[in-house]
C-alpha cells in the first residue's frame, strides 16, 4: 500500500475495484490514497465503504473474502491480510454409558496423530446443523436421536476467520460410516470424564475438541 493517509484522508477513502488493484480514493477530489493488488479470484464484488479503526483499513468481497491493510505511522508499507476459511463444526458425541466417541487420525500439521471430536466444514449450500450430522454419520457410524447447540468458537482471531459450531449429540445409534478416500480414522470410545482430563492435561489439543468436550461434561454433570 502506498502513500501515507491523514486522518482526512483517511475518512475519505472508498473502495473501488477495477479488475486487478483494490483501490481507495477520495469521493470529492478523486485522489488515490492507496492502492494494493488483489485480483479477484471469482468474481468482482465488493463494499463501497470499507471499516476503518485505529489506522487500520477493513476491505471485503462477497466472493474473495477479506483484506485489511494497515497504516503505519513512520509512512512506510504496511499490510494485514484477513484469509476467511469455510466456516466449521464440532461434535460431541456421548453414549448412554456416559461414554464419548472421538476420533483419532494422523494430522499433517502437527506432525502427529490427534484426538478430536468429529469435525468438518461446511458446504456452501448446506446447513451447518445437517453438516455435524453428516459428519457422524461419515465418519464414525453413528445417527442421535438428540442434538444440542452448545456455542460457536473461533479457532483464529488474527489473519483467519473460520467460526465453528460446536454440538452436543446423545442417544446414538449405528449406521455405516462413509469416510472420504483420504481419511484413516481410528474411532476411540473413552469415559467422558477422561476426555475432560486429557484436555487438562494436554493429550487432546484441538481447540474446538477441547471447549466442546469441557461443556459437554458440564451439560451432563
Amino acid at each position: 500500500m502506498h502513500a501515507r493517509l491523514d486522518g482526512k484522508q483517511l475518512n475519505e477513502v472508498h473502495r473501488l475495484l477495477d479488475g486487478r488493484f483494490d483501490f481507495g480514493a477520495g469521493p470529492e477530489t478523486g485522489n488515490v490514497h492507496w492502492r494494493f493488488e488483489n485480483k479477484p479470484r471469482k468474481m468482482p464484488i465488493g463494499i463501497a465503504t470499507p471499516l476503518i479503526q485505529n489506522g487500520h483499513i477493513f476491505v471485503t468481497s462477497f466472493y474473495d473474502g477479506s483484506l485489511m491493510l494497515k497504516v503505519n505511522d513512520d509512512g512506510k508499507d504496511g499490510q494485514h491480510v484477513v484469509v476467511k476459511i469455510k466456516a466449521g463444526v464440532c461434535v460431541v458425541a456421548v453414549d448412554s454409558d456416559r461414554n464419548i466417541h472421538l476420533t483419532k487420525e494422523f494430522h499433517y500439521a502437527v506432525g502427529r496423530d490427534s484426538i478430536e471430536a468429529v469435525s468438518g466444514g461446511v458446504e456452501p449450500d448446506e446447513d451447518a446443523d445437517l453438516t455435524a450430522k453428516r459428519e457422524i454419520q461419515e465418519e464414525l457410524g453413528l445417527e442421535a436421536e438428540s442434538w444440542k447447540f452448545l456455542t460457536t468458537v473461533d479457532p483464529f482471531t488474527t489473519i483467519m476467520a473460520s467460526p465453528t459450531r460446536l454440538y452436543l449429540a446423545t442417544g446414538l445409534s449405528e449406521v455405516d460410516t462413509d469416510p472420504e478416500g483420504t481419511e484413516l480414522i481410528e474411532h476411540v470410545v473413552i469415559p467422558l470424564a477422561d476426555a475432560a482430563k486429557m484436555v487438562a492435561s494436554g493429550e487432546i489439543t484441538h481447540a474446538p475438541s477441547c471447549v466442546a468436550i469441557l461443556m459437554a461434561d458440564q451439560n451432563l454433570k
